[in-house]
């Protein structure tokens, strides 16, 4: 279907387009809540290192022919979702799209179980009422309030991620 879908021409009518991408937007994040689930599963399995790539990341990226970013937040969504049943439930039933859930699972990543329960009702409730970009500040909000300590190490890392690059020029 996907493949038919996508070799059928555009129809000549725009709010037919219109309303043809909004299906497909929806679509788009049911098939990503269901890839990030099985992608979890793989995960904590151990299953892509058995099949001789180096990590999950790596696998998403070869087999996925995924962007470093892409195979990163759909791994976080794996990783994370299972510990947010209230997220999961509401993004796989298409109440929560892929963008504000990926903010509230990164907004949890790092944090404890429990840290994660306390966060988690806290944010899907701010979900029903703000976009993305107000979720994934509230959640950096709520992360550095429920793990101080945390945003120590994540400047530390941050720091560790730099680099510059010198190449030799003309002039």
């Amino acid at each position: 279907m996907a493949q038919e879908l996508a070799l059928t021409p555009l129809p000549d009518d725009v709010d037919m387009c219109l309303a043809e991408a909004e299906e497909l937007l929806f679509a788009r994040d049911r098939i990503t809540s269901a890839l990030a689930d099985r992608v979890g599963r793989v995960h904590r399995a151990g299953q892509a290192r058995q099949h001789g790539h180096a990590s999950t990341r790596c696998w998403l990226r070869t087999s996925g022919g995924m962007t470093v970013g892409g195979a990163g937040r759909l791994l976080t969504l794996g990783a994370e979702l299972p510990r947010l049943p209230k997220v999961r439930e509401k993004f796989a039933a298409g109440e929560l799209a892929a963008g504000v859930v990926e903010a509230i699972c990164a907004a949890v990543a790092g944090l404890t179980d429990e840290q994660a329960g306390l966060a988690e009702p806290i944010l899907v409730d701010l979900a029903g009422k703000a976009g993305a970009a107000e979720v994934a500040k509230a959640g950096r909000h709520l992360r550095a309030v429920l793990d101080p300590d945390g945003e120590e190490r994540d400047e530390r890392a941050d720091y560790g991620r730099r680099f510059l690059r010198v190449r030799p020029g003309k002039g």
